[in-house]
């Protein structure tokens, strides 16, 4: 009995020895996936803050870029309503030269209506002073006929 005592311990012994051995390897493992899994969260905590650093660069970008974007916008619309000034001032400015151009233009009409008035006045003083002159025309030469009919 002894004897058996003996085996079954020395059995019991490498048994455990044998499962020792697999939890001594087992924990080897653990400790060798512990140390990778701290060297993935150590460069994931690498990536997350240069994922953090990229996300604030390009943040300060967009909003040099809106900045910019703004600028651009206020200098065409600066741009734009000097445009439309100089607009208005060349179309008032040719306005008035119009309106210059069209007095002149009034006024030299006034004068050639005055000038075609005289003319025709002069024309109608002219016309029955040859009326009159036909007239007397035609009376001398009545007379010249009756002169010299009385003269046969």
């Amino acid at each position: 009995r002894v004897a058996d005592l003996e085996g079954a311990l020395k059995a019991s012994k490498e048994d455990a020895s044998s499962q020792l051995d697999q939890m001594k390897q087992e924990l080897t493992d653990t400790s060798s996936l512990l140390e990778e899994s701290k060297r993935s969260a150590a460069q994931a905590e690498v990536a997350v803050a240069a994922a953090a650093a990229a996300e604030k660069e390009l943040q300060t970008q967009r909003e040099a870029n809106e900045a910019a974007l703004q600028s651009l916008q206020e200098q065409h619309q600066k741009e734009i309503d000097d445009l439309e000034s100089k607009y208005s001032d060349g179309v008032a400015s040719v306005g008035r030269e119009k309106d210059e151009e069209v007095l002149g233009l009034r006024d030299r009409v006034a004068d050639l209506e005055g000038a075609l008035k005289a003319s025709k006045e002069d024309a109608s003083s002219q016309l029955d002073q040859m009326k009159q002159e036909l007239t007397d025309t035609s009376s001398l030469l009545e007379e010249s006929k009756r002169s010299a009919a009385q003269a046969e």
